[in-house]
């Protein structure tokens, strides 16, 4: 079969001409498992939505476990040919839908990490048809059951790796893998109308939520390791008698900190590092104030399990005059080590959930 495959994958490359650059490809090379990018329904876009959905090959048979819908199914390999980097199979179902008569596209845009897409029934005027397939990215993309967005997991332009339904708040770059390069910190706004309010005083207000995508400067690419879509509150939210605290993110020494400044009451920070393959909270420091001077602070190691608290002992004391007593505590971690992908709501986390004093 694979020899009838070659000789097929030959004809097609006569037949187009050449204009495709359709390259004769042995597919035995691949690696047998794959993870498959299901459709979306959004644009003719795909992307993966669950690590359970598997493509295998076995000979000339390819085998995909659709888990969502609880089958199987068996496609028999027709042709296989490169276009660009991006590998190509076409296939037709033998089971449970053979009396399908088009043929299906299987595109390998990873052969490393093994993923897969499958294109059931290309036309010309999708993206994924052999004139414009090496215009697609070689890269996964994600899949939000719930709400239907994508976004791409790697790319030259941070930007782009921003859900399709998002918008950009702010931009920071930083080192936060020690590798020298500048990574990319996108915090990223909801666009969703029902989020827009008005108010009696400022109007319309847009109360969407915010959120994170952290990517990895890895060569001309940026590479997506962390997103969170809503874990901040919008800019615009009420803060009743006083003014709603300020979100600012920053960069320093490699660790992420995300800032809440307070004005006159002071300010917070949580403090991340990158470590294990993901962000850890390595700190917390908390400053209160009625003005410029400061009433107490809190600062909290959870690396050393430390924790010190400084009260002003001089409420009469000037900005910078202040009079600290100091005490330490020694802490104990009750859910181990948090991550930032368990903070889902900054404004509700409660920071007794990570600790208890000694």
């Amino acid at each position: 079969m694979k020899k009838t495959a070659l000789i097929l994958s030959v004809l097609a490359l006569l037949a187009s001409g050449c204009r495709n650059k359709n390259v004769p490809f042995d597919y035995s090379t691949l690696p047998t498992n794959w993870t498959a990018l299901m459709p979306t329904g959004i644009d003719g876009e795909f992307a993966v939505c669950d690590e359970a959905n598997t493509v295998r090959i076995d000979g000339n048979e390819i085998t995909f476990d659709y888990v969502a819908a609880g089958e199987r199914w068996v496609l028999e390999i027709l042709d296989s040919y490169l276009i660009n980097d991006t590998i190509v199979l076409n296939a037709r179902p033998t089971y449970p839908y053979q009396e399908w008569t088009f043929d299906w596209k299987f595109v390998w845009l990873d052969r490393e990490r093994g993923i897969a897409e499958w294109i059931l029934e290309p036309t010309v005027d999708t993206f994924v048809t052999d004139e414009n397939l090496s215009k697609f990215p070689k890269v996964d993309c994600f899949y939000n059951i719930e709400d239907g967005t994508t976004r791409l997991a790697k790319s030259k332009n941070p930007e782009d790796l921003v859900s399709s339904t998002d918008s950009i708040f702010e931009k920071i770059a930083g080192d936060l893998n020690n590798d020298g390069e500048d990574d990319c910190v996108i915090i990223t706004k909801q666009t969703r109308k029902s989020a827009f309010v008005t108010h009696e005083s400022y109007g319309e207000l847009d109360r969407n939520r915010r959120g994170l995508v952290i990517a990895f400067k890895e060569g001309e690419e940026y590479n997506t390791v962390l997103a969170v879509p809503d874990c901040f509150s919008s800019e615009n939210e009420d803060g009743g008698a006083y003014i709603a605290p300020d979100l600012y993110i920053t960069i320093k020494r490699g660790n992420l900190l995300i800032h809440y400044g307070h004005g006159r009451y002071g300010e917070w920070h949580y403090t991340f590092r990158y470590r294990n393959s993901d962000f850890e909270l390595i700190g917390y420091d908390e400053s209160n104030s009625n003005g410029p001077v400061i009433d107490s602070s809190v600062s909290i190691n959870f690396l050393t399990k430390k924790k010190q608290k400084l009260v002003n002992t001089d409420p009469d004391a000037d900005s910078g005059y202040e009079v600290f007593e100091e005490t330490w505590k020694d802490i104990d971690l009750t859910n181990g080590i948090v991550k930032l992908t368990d903070i889902d709501d900054f404004d509700n986390f409660p920071l007794d959930w990570c600790y208890i004093e000694r």
